[in-house]
């Protein structure tokens, strides 16, 4: 068996498992695939801002003329490309639901790249933690914020990958009935509302008459 058929084999059952995370956000909140593939690219935007934040400090700290340039020029490009993608998300959408009309069938799409993607995040994330180079070379503030830098940007990494995976998922007709925990916000703010009702005092006009 080759690398990519293992890669594939990897990337199915991590698909799966985002299958899964799927079905119980329809269930529990009435979020489907492109919702969570949504929520997904608002949390890379935020760890590709965080990176970009963590160079500049880095680089106007610690004088940094060629890393600094070059950092904030990855951030800027990862911020643009995950703002086209989360855009990207409602026209997969209404692509969806054309085939959906046509009664389409859907066959999940595997691709080797996703797990690379995750195994480059896991690797940076492992290396940034272990890296202590000796205060001489590197000193312990500085090492800091390289390692806050890095950890965003394999959050970024991860919340596209994570992204790819939700929107790869099987599409469904839209569900009518909300979810569990939509179910459970809407019974309390009704009887919230109803014991509002029940507690306000009215008074008639032979009440006020009587006052008077």
């Amino acid at each position: 068996m080759g690398l990519e058929q293992k890669l594939l084999q990897l990337d199915e059952a991590i698909w799966k498992e985002y299958e899964k995370v799927t079905h119980y956000a329809e269930k529990a909140v009435g979020w489907d695939k492109y919702d969570l593939a949504k929520a997904a690219y608002n949390i890379t935007l935020a760890a590709s801002g965080a990176y970009t934040t963590y160079v500049v400090i880095r680089s106007f700290k610690y004088d940094q003329n060629l890393f600094g340039p070059v950092g904030v020029g990855l951030g800027a490009t990862l911020i643009a490309i995950d703002l086209v993608q989360r855009k990207s998300v409602e026209k997969i959408k209404q692509y969806d639901a054309q085939l959906l009309k046509q009664s389409s069938s859907f066959v999940p799409n595997y691709m080797s790249n996703r797990p690379i993607m995750g195994l480059f995040a896991l690797g940076m994330t492992i290396g940034a933690t272990v890296f202590n180079p000796p205060p001489q070379i590197m000193n312990p503030d500085e090492r800091l914020l390289m390692q806050l830098g890095v950890y965003a940007l394999s959050i970024s990494i991860l919340g596209t990958t994570s992204a790819d995976y939700f929107k790869s998922q099987i599409p469904k007709p839209p569900q009518k009935s909300p979810g569990k925990l939509q179910k459970w916000y809407r019974s309390v703010r009704e009887s919230f509302g109803r014991k509002v009702e029940v507690g306000a005092k009215y008074e008639t006009i032979e009440m006020i008459e009587n006052k008077l």
